[in-house]
């Protein structure tokens, strides 16, 4: 069985043990009535539309997409203040344990419909807490999956942006809920926003706790595109917060950086040593990104020329390359995905795709050398 069939299995034998033993909600709260998190409490929302052009070649790839890149984004921001909700420490779900409620974004509802998922309710004993009042933001995130470099960086970390410059709250304090046990990379952003903004203290929700909250703030962002197109003010910001906290700053852009997933699980190339050459003779340096301290990783995009490599977390740290860095990535065929293409738009970068074969199982794939030959010599004339 996989690790998420697992889960899903954990998940509907807990869905039928409280519902046969009602009492175990105290330990295990479970709720499959799902409320709108927009519809309840105490609501502000700013719209926003951003310009996305295309090159006629990034229109050309996008026509491969399941779903096509529209030629203005429009962004809906919502600040949502709710009173006597609970936060769990497991997952991060936001409940009315008075009421017997999920609230749920607009997000996860697009992702994954209305209604509760193993994504919300695990299989780990939680006691109440009643905390003392303050005004609580919360970037709690999903079991296990809070850990992961590109769902915090464009899907949790802009949030504290929103709250801070779209509506007015810059000054205010906050406690900003966290989850237990961080990855160091996290960790230091944390204190970096704490250096900068004063007014946030960061403190960690343990797993084994769901804390009961007099006024919990949550921002609900949605967009018809994947959030790694970002308004301006917000990437500059997060550029700001982590070259200032290391001390860093961008350029001169000379390195030329291959993302190797060769000793990963999914998504390497079968035939890398057969494309290997046309990277070497262009001095490409061969890097594992997901080995290297987060302060490496940064240091070294700092000073791309270009980006090389297959899809996958490690070309997250583009929003740390200098603006004009060109960009080339390979995907399965199964793997045509708008994800990077919208980073660079939204970084002044230059993007070149290169599709190679169907995946296995694990995604790995072939592809054509001289399809990734041709897609270089683009990317040099770009």
């Amino acid at each position: 069985m996989s690790k998420i069939g697992s889960r899903q299995f954990r998940w509907l034998a807990l869905k039928a043990a409280t519902a046969v033993a009602p009492p175990l909600k105290r330990r295990y709260p479970f709720y499959e009535r799902v409320v709108p998190l927009t519809q309840t409490g105490e609501t502000q929302v700013v719209t926003e539309r951003q310009p996305l052009p295309l090159t006629s070649a990034e229109a050309a790839y996008a026509k491969q997409l399941d779903q096509p890149l529209p030629e203005t984004v429009e962004r809906s921001i919502a600040l949502v203040r709710l009173q006597g909700a609970t936060v769990l420490g497991s997952t991060g779900a936001v409940i009315d344990e008075e009421r017997g409620v999920l609230y749920q974004s607009r997000y996860t509802a697009d992702r994954y419909g209305p209604h509760a998922t193993f994504h919300d309710f695990i299989d780990v004993p939680s006691a109440r807490v009643s905390k003392s009042a303050a005004n609580y933001f919360s970037m709690v995130s999903e079991y296990r999956g809070h850990r992961h470099f590109f769902h915090f960086l464009f899907d949790r970390l802009p949030r504290i942006h929103y709250l801070l410059s779209r509506f007015g709250w810059g000054d205010t304090p906050f406690v900003v809920l966290t989850n237990e046990h961080p990855p160091e990379f996290q960790r230091d952003i944390y204190r970096f926003l704490e250096a900068r903004h004063p007014n946030l203290t960061f403190v960690a929700v343990p797993e084994r706790e769901r804390w009961h909250l007099p006024a919990l703030y949550l921002i609900d962002d949605m967009q018809p595109v994947r959030r790694t197109f970002l308004p301006p003010d917000t990437v500059e910001f997060l550029r700001e917060l982590v070259f200032g906290g290391y001390g860093l700053s961008p350029g001169p852009a000379t390195r030329r950086l291959f993302i190797n997933r060769s000793d990963t699980r999914k998504r390497s190339i079968l035939n890398e040593a057969e494309i290997w050459p046309s990277f070497a003779a262009r001095s490409f340096e061969s890097i594992a990104a997901e080995r290297l301290p987060f302060r490496e990783q940064v240091a070294l995009f700092a000073q791309a020329e270009m980006v090389a490599g297959p899809h996958g977390a490690g070309f997250s740290n583009l929003l740390f390359a200098p603006h004009g860095t060109k960009v080339l990535e390979i995907t399965n065929l199964e793997r045509v995905k708008s994800v990077y293409l919208l980073l660079t738009k939204a970084l002044g970068q230059h993007y070149v795709p290169v599709i190679g074969g169907k995946g296995r199982r694990d995604e790995w794939f072939r592809v054509d050398p001289q399809q990734v030959e041709a897609g270089l010599q683009k990317l040099e004339e770009t």
